[in-house]
């Protein structure tokens, strides 16, 4: 696996599936990057007798948030616990793939997306929200680092989760489960994947569809849920996050 290297239970801001080594890295944590764990566990279980094409690299389709404690929102920044929940998901510090794309659209309030330079991946930051995650550029260069050297023949790669995919793509605005999709394409180049993928197209997306009718009226019915959660003391933070979720329900047909 290369994901959860980080994440909300540190005291300040870093990437949870870095590619390479931060500057800031000091310790222990100047291994905790995809190349000097992932890569090093793949080479190492190849070299004592596992068969390449069992091995895998692991990729997480979500991201990890923290809450700011000061102005700064740099990697490093100092933390004072998980970010909000996701608007589906309902875990605190942790965002599907989906909800980050949520957040990044151009009626939200987030700013630029920057990316760390030295670890080669995107995070963002809103109010006091910060959130490191993958995109098509990180996931490209990943894919690449990972396919060095070419006597390389290990496996692919398995994704945590399908469904913390944009499996409709709503959310994205341009095709069904990019985040898969992207690292499919650049593996098996030849094939399709909706088409060779039963159990995204006999289960995961006619769920969807199926479900997708319900949810403007589930997003309404959330203001009564979010009230009755006593987690919910901020007012600001509670409107924010059930109309984020209204927003970006459909209406049923």
């Amino acid at each position: 696996m290369t994901f959860d290297f980080h994440g909300p239970w540190e005291s300040v801001t870093a990437h949870h599936s870095p590619l390479f080594q931060g500057s800031q890295d000091t310790g222990d944590a100047i291994y905790s990057n995809t190349v000097s764990k992932g890569l090093f566990f793949q080479t190492y279980w190849r070299d004592q007798g596992a068969p390449e094409e069992k091995l895998n690299m692991g990729l997480g389709a979500f991201g990890r948030a923290f809450s700011l404690s000061s102005n700064s929102s740099a990697v490093g920044a100092p933390a004072s616990g998980p970010g909000e929940e996701g608007c589906y998901t309902g875990e605190e510090g942790f965002w599907a793939s989906y909800e980050v794309l949520l957040h990044d659209l151009p009626l939200s309030r987030w700013g630029t997306k920057p990316f760390i330079s030295d670890q080669k991946v995107p995070y963002a930051t809103t109010e006091n929200q910060w959130v490191g995650f993958d995109d098509t550029t990180s996931i490209n260069t990943k894919v690449i680092i990972y396919q060095l050297p070419q006597t390389n023949k290990f496996g692919g790669a398995f994704v945590w989760s399908l469904d913390l995919d944009d499996f409709t793509g709503q959310f994205c605005n341009q095709s069904k489960c990019p985040f898969v999709s992207q690292l499919h394409n650049l593996l098996v180049p030849s094939k399709q994947l909706i088409k060779n993928c039963p159990y995204l197209k006999k289960i995961i997306i006619p769920l969807a569809k199926q479900n997708s009718k319900t949810h403007w009226l589930r997003s309404f019915n959330t203001i009564s849920d979010c009230f009755s959660h006593n987690r919910h003391n901020n007012s600001s933070r509670l409107w924010r996050r059930v109309f984020r979720r209204a927003w970006a329900s459909p209406q049923p047909q």
